[in-house]
């Protein structure tokens, strides 16, 4: 007998936001649920706490505009006391 994929989505588990740091520095990718966008995500790059924001975010850079590529991760106190991370699912291109 074989089983195949489970049609079923796969439950994330949520961690607050010192495990998502460890995850981080696992090399994992984390995001937030209550940022409802899969295509935002932490992560490090070179030792830095970086974000990168999708073209779907609505996330607003200092200038005005939309930002769309990878910054520096400005923590907020909402951030740090979230505890909706999970472990973000890479994003196909479609």
């Amino acid at each position: 007998m074989s089983f195949g994929t489970s049609p079923l989505p796969v439950r994330h588990q949520h961690m607050d936001f010192y495990e998502a740091l460890k995850q981080i520095n696992d090399g994992q990718l984390i995001t937030k649920l209550e940022w409802n966008d899969p295509g935002t995500y932490g992560f490090l790059k070179n030792g830095l706490l970086m974000m990168h924001f999708s073209a779907a975010s609505t996330h607003e850079c200092g200038d005005g505009d939309k930002c769309t590529s990878d910054h520096a991760w400005l923590l907020r106190d909402a951030d740090i006391a979230g505890e909706d991370y999970v472990i973000a699912e890479p994003v196909k291109a479609s």
